[in-house]
Parts: C-alpha cells; structure tokens; sequence
C-alpha cells in the first residue's frame, strides 16, 4: 500500500509548479501528476519494492507510454524474483507485462509531434554541452511523445552509451535501424547531416551496431 501525505504533495507543488516531470505527465491533469509524484518519492524509499514501479507503469501506461511502462514492468519483476515470489504472484507481473507489450504498437501521438522536436533540439544541446544525463532526459521525453522518430533512439543511445548504459544504448540503437527500414533515402540523407555533429568512440560505436542490422547505415 502506498500512502503519503496529501499535504507534502501539496507542498512540492507549491513549491515548485514547474516540477522536472516527463513530457506527457505534464500533459495529463493535476491528479496524474500529483500522483506520479506520490509514487516517485515511495520508488526513492522503498527501491526494493517491485509494488511502486508496477504503480508508475501502469501510470506510464495510462497516458500511452507503453515503452518506459514495460522498462518499469521488467524492473519491478526482477526486484520480484529476488523475493522468491510465488507462481501467483509472478503470473500477476508477467501479465501485465504482457498488456504493455501489446499496446506498445498503439496510442500514436501525432499531436504532440512539434513538442518532441523541441524536446530532441534541447537534447542535442545538452549532449554538445557534455551533460549527458539531461541529455538522455530530453530524449526520452521526446520518444514519448513521438515514437516512431529513428533519430531519437541513435541519438539517445549516443547518451546512454557515453554514460556505460551499453544495453540500454543498445536496444535504442536498434529500435532506431528498425524504425530507418521504412526512411526514405533523402530521410537518411537529412539523418546522416543530424548524426555528423557528433563524433568519437560512441558515434562510432552507433554506425557499427547499425550495420549489423537488415538495413546499411548511410544507404
């Protein structure tokens, strides 16, 4: 059971209204975002509890943000199986993965197109300035609001991987190839020119970890 005091929700809202909260908690009404931050600070004090994170995936999941939904699912089941959890209780985690995964494909959000770019813009600044944890953020907010953009995976696997999150950079790496199947060739045109401002080991890393894939990179 997650319980907190309504008054502190009240008091961090008060104290800042602009909370650094993801893209499209932003976007959903005050009680989601009062929530959501209910629900991160009990995630802060109780990290080994699979509960919290189960709360914030069905949250995630609520608003159309099926991919950090089922990265919180896949968490809060690993913190599951450290319990030695019952078969019961494993089905439970397991099925619900198992929603998120099948909404993954849905909940297009076209409308807030403009908005990812921006969010993606903010990211390429942070990732030129070296601050690459912010990066990372911009990223996957602009994921969320628009994921079928091949440049916001390579660009947030460029993040992930100069900060040694090499599977995290490596599934948005090639989440990324799959989306440039369907690029036209001046799309890869224009994402070639994106990806030239960026170079070093981990930009290196990206176009060899692309070119495994079923498409070449730079095509």
């Amino acid at each position: 059971m997650i319980t907190v005091s309504v008054f502190y929700i009240v008091q961090l809202f008060a104290q800042d209204p602009n909370l650094d909260l993801p893209a499209l908690i932003k976007l959903g009404p005050k009680s989601l975002q009062q929530s959501f931050v209910l629900i991160e600070k009990t995630i802060k004090e109780n990290p080994e509890n699979p509960e919290p994170l189960m709360a914030r995936a069905e949250i995630y999941a609520s608003i159309g943000n099926n991919e950090t939904a089922i990265k919180d699912c896949l968490q809060a089941y690993k913190l599951l199986l450290a319990k030695n959890a019952t078969p019961a209780a494993k089905i439970k985690f397991l099925s619900k993965l198992s929603e998120f995964i099948a909404k993954s494909e849905t909940n297009p959000k076209d409308q807030f197109v403009y908005s990812s770019w921006e969010y993606y813009r903010q990211g390429k600044i942070s990732l030129k300035n070296k601050n690459y944890s912010k990066a990372s953020e911009y990223f996957t907010n602009s994921i969320s609001l628009n994921p079928k953009e091949t440049a916001f995976f390579y660009f947030r696997a460029l993040s992930e991987h100069i900060q040694g999150n090499l599977q995290d950079a490596r599934r948005d790496a090639l989440v990324g190839s799959f989306l440039e199947r369907s690029a036209t060739d001046s799309q890869r045109t224009l994402l070639l020119m994106e990806l030239e401002h960026f170079q070093g080991t981990s930009r290196i890393w990206l176009c060899e970890t692309i070119k495994t894939q079923p498409i070449t990179f730079g095509k």
